[in-house]
């Protein structure tokens, strides 16, 4: 046997060569790393290149390394062959340059027969140190599938109500080969790129830019995924168009748009467009059946993004987005107070809104590795937004002794905003491993002007004296800045430790004018000053933060102490208003401590405890009412001081040896003094309040204050298994968390107990290409009580479910429907509702590639489809309808761009 292959390798070589000699065109390499799972070098591999018109073969060496040479361009396909594992194969594509295929891992046989049949077999996941890194090869997905489709189909991750998260964590980045690609929407940037170009997805915790260069991380990190584009299907042109109209009862409906790409090594450029008024999310769904959100929408939007590099030395990144959405939509609500009375009190709304709003966003990324010891990265980011919008409201107050009161009031109003940030990060390595420094600067500046106008009237049943109309314009102008500088300096401490010290600096200034007007019918203009309605208030804040900390790896512990000193400063002036001059100083230490073991290369430990203070906002620092819904008033309150919060976490990642099962859970919990939480006050009888605001009975006015410690508990776990014989892969979460956040009702503490928990399993098959179904059951409890009164104690059941099914049956017929099941148990009378929405389409795939798709889609065919929500806070218990879009019929045509070289 070893003759034989010595032989064929022989005449391999011999061929490769004699083609190379007699072909005139530009060669090229192709060359490789070898290993096992266990990271460990395969020797003596054997390599097979082949191709119609050319093929190569090589022989890794001590290092498991490979080099093929002579190659011209064209399609390969690459075999790796070493007894006692299965064969490697793999197709690639050779451009105009050498190709490199990275790390290539080898799987083990685990079995020996008598007749040895070798068979590729992909490996579906495997954890690389802090890294999960998934095959896509190794599931089944439907041609027309997106990104975002793939990642639903992966263990411990999951997709629902368009977003993503990974290990039970959120995730708030996505990389294209490492690099960044359409900023802070990590559903919606998946949904522009084709499942069929994705080789792998890896899921890893992010460190920061200054992390990330000094080497030092203290354990805060965000969850990235980063999608590994195949090595043929990156240089091309490929995207999708698409077009659909129909209809409901009412309404014209239509969706229409283009996501295209543009590769071509380090340069790509992605455009896209779209335009519909189906509640589609923001402009990248390209499925113009997928109906969601409150309210009917029609959004127009584009963006481009583009990705290149500037000479040798200087990564680039850019995108631009516009976006035009507008919204109308009905409400209605009932909420519950807590309040310490046996009366009770219950507000009932109908509520009509439109809005408009046109957003600018611009971000930019500019990295540049200066040599091998210096690098400066510039991040600017601009954003401008208008909107205009209207709302309707008629409300009423009742207790259990009848009507309390009664507004109908129109509101319009227009806001105007930017926000301009610039981001700089300078590193420079010393020659001594471990040595860094690093200066980072931030700049962020913003703005928003709005002007509004309320009319209406409101009616106090048990005080028809204090019954008024309005008719006022307020006009706010708000500006604010926060100025930032960090320097951070580390050094080597022993063979296995580095020490770092920090030194932060910000500088926070706003200012918020409120002026609001009485329309004055001698003038006919809004000229009379509302001085209870009207100030300005002039905020400064900063702090400066000095501290160490202390880094030690040592085999499979890793661990981070450090220690903070910061003092803070919070100074406001409200000029309009005497004696309205504040200010507060603060010392706090906040200790910071990360702790990571590695049980093995497949599972790892992470602990994290951190402290952080944060200031009170603009707005609820200003002394000045609010009164955008007459029956329930707001105001600010300059005597409030920062929270400081301590947060602890810890994490268990486990990621079976065969690759075939995962478990990922968490337990953690914020414990924050001085919360700012609220105090409400109902007014029981007709009221006067700090000697200027009158309270007619049954109204209510919301004040932020400081109180006692709130606590957050919060725990998650995930298991993945594949079910063989099934085809299919099943995944578990369970969650479970329980809060107590303090409120203040009519000067009286009220402790709001709110426990959730929370059980769904998902089924994804992984049958073929043809067969693509998913089903998922959600089952989430809540169940609230207060110490202040049980009147508003309840218990919340919800139960979901979906089930889908896409299939492609023979001469291009393609088949989609999905049934989506939603129960409600424990809401307010009339909102206990159960309802199935139906979806269905079916269609054609077009021309000889199949790159056209012509179908009709029917959504909601029962005409069910329902928003209801429920929510629980520490003063009340609502439960609020919204109208949205139901059934309509919709042809649409797509076609699919698919140009690879």
């Amino acid at each position: 046997m070893k003759i034989a292959a010595t032989q064929k390798l022989a005449i391999s070589t011999a061929i490769f060569i004699l083609v190379t000699c007699c072909t005139r065109a530009q060669t090229y390499m192709v060359n490789g790393t070898v290993k096992s799972m266990d990271s460990i070098a395969v020797a003596s591999a054997a390599i097979s290149i082949q191709k119609y018109k050319g093929a190569g073969s090589a022989i890794t060496d001590s290092n498991g390394f490979f080099k093929v040479a002579g190659l011209v361009p064209g399609k390969y396909v690459v075999t790796v062959n070493k007894p006692g594992f299965t064969s490697h194969i793999d197709s690639v594509t050779l451009v105009d340059k050498n190709l490199d295929l990275g790390l290539i891992i080898l799987t083990p046989f685990t079995h020996e027969l008598k007749e040895v049949s070798v068979v590729e077999k992909i490996l579906a996941m495997v954890q690389k140190d802090d890294t999960l890194e998934f095959n896509s090869g190794a599931y089944k997905i439907n041609p027309d599938a997106d990104a975002a489709d793939l990642i639903k189909k992966l263990p411990s991750l999951a997709v629902r109500n368009n977003r993503i998260t990974a290990q039970g964590e959120d995730v708030v980045k996505i990389l294209i080969d490492g690099k960044p690609f359409f900023g802070n929407d990590p559903y919606n940037t998946l949904r522009l790129l084709p499942a069929g170009i994705i080789a792998k997805v890896q899921v890893y915790n992010e460190k920061s830019e200054q992390e990330q260069f000094t080497g030092f991380s203290e354990g805060q990190t965000s969850k990235t995924i980063n999608i590994v584009t195949k090595p043929g299907k990156r240089n091309g042109v490929f995207g999708k168009l698409y077009a659909g109209t129909g209809g409901d009862e009412n309404t014209t409906r239509y969706g229409t748009g283009a996501d295209i790409n543009h590769f071509n090594g380090d340069t790509r450029i992605t455009a896209t467009a779209h335009s519909d008024n189906l509640n589609a999310t923001n402009f990248t769904d390209p499925n113009p059946t997928a109906s969601g959100g409150s309210g009917y929408t029609t959004n127009t939007a584009a963006a481009i993004n583009h990705t290149d590099k500037w000479g040798k030395k200087t990564d680039w990144n850019g995108s631009y987005a516009f976006d035009d959405a507008s919204n109308s939509n009905q409400k209605t609500l009932i909420k519950n107070y807590t309040i310490p009375s046996s009366y009770g009190q219950v507000y009932r709304e109908n509520n009509t809104n439109y809005a408009r709003t046109f957003t600018h966003r611009v971000n930019m990324g500019i990295y540049t590795k200066i040599d091998s010891l210096n690098t400066l990265n510039i991040l600017p980011q601009l954003s401008f937004q208008n909107s205009n919008g209207n709302t309707q409201r008629a409300g009423n107050t009742t207790d259990s002794l009848g009507a309390l009161n009664a507004a109908t009031n129109r509101s319009v109003n227009h806001n105007s905003s930017h926000t301009i940030n610039g981001n700089l990060l300078y590193g420079h390595r010393f020659r001594i491993k471990g040595r860094s420094i690093s200066l980072n600067l931030n700049a962020n500046d913003n703005a928003t002007q709005s002007t509004t106008l309320l009319q209406g009237s409101n009616t106090y049943f048990r005080s028809p004296l204090l019954s008024d109309t309005v008719n006022q314009q307020t006009i706010q102008n708000q500006v604010g800045s926060n100025y930032s500088g960090n320097i951070t300096y580390t050094n080597p401490a022993g063979k296995e430790g580095q020490l770092k010290a920090t030194v932060d600096i910000n500088f926070m200034p706003s200012k918020n004018e409120r002026n609001t007007y009485n329309y004055a019918d001698a003038t006919t203009s809004y000229s009379v000053k509302d001085t209870l309605l009207s100030n300005t208030l002039t905020n400064t804040t900063w702090n400066s933060k000095a501290g160490f900390s202390y880094r030690r790896h040592v085999a499979k512990h890793e661990i981070s102490l450090g220690l903070h000193y910061q003092l803070a400063s919070l100074q406001g002036n409200t000029p309009t208003v005497a004696g309205q001059q504040f200010e507060r100083n603060y010392q706090n230490i906040l200790p910071v401590t990360a702790y990571k073991y590695k049980f093995s290369r497949n599972s790892n430990i992470q602990i994290n405890y951190s402290t952080y203070t944060r200031a009170p906002s603009v707005t609820q620092l200003q002394n000045v009412v609010i009164n955008a819904d007459p029956l329930h008033l707001s105001t600010g309150n300059p005597d409030l001081v920062q929270p400081y919060t301590h947060n602890l976490i810890m994490r268990y990642n486990y990621t079976s040896k065969n690759a075939q099962n995962s478990v990922n859970c968490s337990v953690g919990g914020y414990y924050t003094t001085n919360t700012i939480s609220t105090n409400v006050i109902i007014a029981d009888k007709d009221t006067l309040l700090m000697q200027r605001i009158l309270l007619p009975k049954g109204s209510q006015l919301s004040i932020p204050v400081n109180t006692s410690p709130s606590t957050l508990l919060n725990s998650n776990a995930g298991y993945s298994m594949p079910l063989a014989k099934l085809k299919c892969l099943v995944n578990f979460t369970l969650n479970a968390d329980y809060s107590r956040i303090p409120a203040i009702i009519n000067n009286v503490v009220n402790y709001q107990n709110r426990t959730n928990g929370a059980f769904s399993i998902a089924i994804n098959s992984n049958i073929s290409e043809n067969i693509d179904f998913t089903v998922t059951s959600n089952t989430a409890v809540v169940a609230s009580n207060n110490s202040l009164h049980n009147q508003t104690n309840a218990t919340y059941f919800n139960q979901g479910g979906t089930g889908t099914v896409n299939l492609i049956l023979p001469h291009g017929i393609v088949f989609n429907t999905g049934i989506t099941y939603q129960a409600n148990y424990g809401l307010s009378a009339g909102y206990n509702q159960n309802f199935v929405v139906w979806n269905l389409s079916a269609g054609k795939k077009l021309f000889k590639k199949q790159q056209g798709d012509i179908r009709i889609s029917a959504f909601d065919l029962l005409n069910n489809n329902n928003s209801i929500q429920h929510t629980v806070t520490e003063t009340y218990v609502q439960d609020s309808r919204n109208n949205i879009l139901q059934r309509y019929i919709l042809l649409t045509f797509s076609y699919k761009l698919r140009d690879f070289h």
